[in-house]
């Protein structure tokens, strides 16, 4: 039997023992972090759970991918071996966990720093030499597929941390000939503009490799000799899945809808530290990725600091507008809405079950959408970023621009059928009256109108309430009945 030490900054929090033979893991709090800690997910109760969580809990905490796979080759061992995996990474993983052989914490605090010419070097020789290996250690312990390198950036100089000196930032490239870094960069700063919380991303070149620089929201830059660590946990984590559910469909099978989705996030709102912002920032988190075009949304991709007192949703992350690349991505949706899953299907129907299955007020929804999507529109010029790089980058942020602007214009004709019912194209005012004479006459009285006059009355009556399609600054009733909304 093979035993780690889970420690909360230092902290014991339990012990962790594991079969090799069998493959079995257990888990067990600590008697003193019952009394004063708390419990570390939803999926690992203080009261009972299965011991199998806590593996798909550490599972949760490993990469995926390339990363998975150089630790392996690296380490000599297997994929599946998680344990040994995470006893050699333990000792920085996402959030504040650290897993140790020892019953006490104490591991020695350094700082190298990485010379610019150096990491200019390694970034452009990454392909070569895996950047995540430096110093015959690797460093990495980051979930998720996508290259990366965790490095702490201290009054302004990167470095590799040890001890209580771990990463605060995570550095992110792009594959050859792709530009995701900068569509990444561009889609994150947009959110943050119009007041959304996300993380803080910078826009750099390292030598001539476009990076991104992620500020880490697990971690708080105490001072120069501490960072302090923060209990983060992902979707996955909090359901007590394994990584391999973060989408709602499993295994490519349109059927098989087991994995993480919108009805499950708002489930967790049960475990909230105050539920209703919860549901919320989760309503936001769902209209960003709808307008940005993020279909790779999954449940590994929303995350949540937790407490004695409960969840609380993290800073966005990981918002890339996957619709830009159409011949190279999947575009599925990775959690539907109601049972689509293609954004340019998504249909009143649709909406409005989401809506229902999960208990928001559509009045809420429309309102909340719109006050986004003008901000949204309203930014779209990218003022707020380097000029340089604007003029640089001139043709993908227009190609940006217009995909952002086409998308919202068929969302908004939706959103507002959604809230108001309006004639569809070519649908006569007659026909339209025949079929929601209520409604009309509800907002309009029961004075002696005809058909027309009623609706007409009806249409400039929601007229200043209705998400521009087109995001004009007036809005006509003729494009309204020819279907433009």
């Amino acid at each position: 039997m093979q035993t780690l030490y889970v420690h909360y900054k230092k902290t014991l929090v339990g012990v962790l023992q594991y079969d090799s033979l069998t493959n079995d893991f257990s888990f067990a709090y600590d008697d003193n972090w019952i009394k004063e800690g708390f419990e570390l997910s939803p999926s690992l109760k203080f009261s009972g759970y299965d011991d199998y969580a806590f593996k798909l809990f550490i599972e949760n905490l490993l990469p995926e991918g390339n990363g998975l796979e150089e630790m392996s080759i690296y380490y000599q061992i297997s994929k599946s071996d998680k344990f040994s995996i995470l006893k050699h990474i333990g000792s920085e993983t996402t959030g504040a966990l650290t897993f140790t052989d020892t019953q006490e914490l104490n591991i020695e605090t350094t700082f190298r720093e990485i010379p610019l010419d150096e990491l200019e070097q390694r970034v452009a020789q990454r392909d070569v030499q895996p950047i995540i290996l430096w110093d015959e250690k690797l460093r990495l312990s980051l979930a998720g597929v996508q290259e990366k390198l965790a490095v702490a950036i201290i009054d302004g100089v990167v470095g590799l941390g040890e001890g209580d000196i771990c990463s605060t930032h995570i550095l992110k490239f792009n594959r050859k000939n792709e530009n995701v870094i900068l569509n990444e960069y561009l889609s994150l700063k947009l959110a943050k503009e119009v007041g959304i919380n996300v993380v803080d991303v910078e826009y750099k070149k390292i030598g001539s490799e476009p990076v991104l620089f992620v500020e880490r929201f697990d971690r708080k830059i105490i001072s120069n000799e501490y960072v302090e660590r923060l209990h983060i946990i992902d979707s996955t984590q909090a359901l007590g899945y394994p990584s391999t559910y973060k989408y709602e469909r499993l295994y490519n099978s349109k059927d098989i809808r087991d994995g993480v989705s919108f009805q499950k996030l708002f489930h967790l709102a049960e475990e909230a530290k105050i539920p209703l912002l919860f549901k919320k920032e989760l309503v936001t988190w769902n209209m960003i990725n709808l307008i940005l075009g993020n279909s790779d949304a999954h449940g590994k991709n929303i995350s949540f600091f937790v407490d004695k007192d409960g969840l609380e949703i993290a800073p966005f992350y990981d918002i890339v507008n996957v619709t830009m690349y159409k011949d190279k991505y999947a575009q599925d949706m990775a959690m539907a809405i109601d049972d689509e899953f293609e954004f340019e299907k998504i249909a009143v129907f649709d909406m409005l079950e989401f809506l229902q299955q999960n208990k928001i007020s559509k009045t809420q929804y429309f309102n909340d959408f719109k006050k986004l999507a003008q901000k949204i529109y309203e930014h779209l010029d990218f003022s707020f970023i380097d000029n340089s790089l604007r003029e640089e980058e001139q043709e993908f942020i227009e190609a940006y621009r217009t995909n952002i602007i086409q998308r919202l214009s068929r969302l908004s004709d939706v959103i507002n059928r959604v809230r108001y019912d309006l004639p569809f194209e070519g649908e006569s005012y007659e026909d339209f009256f025949d079929s929601h004479r209520n409604v009309i006459l509800k907002k309009v009285g029961k004075d002696n109108y005809s058909k027309e006059e009623a609706v007409e009355k009806y249409l400039l009556s929601i007229e200043r309430d209705l998400i521009p399609s087109k995001f004009d600054d007036i809005v006509s009733l003729s494009s309204i009945h020819e279907g433009n909304f």
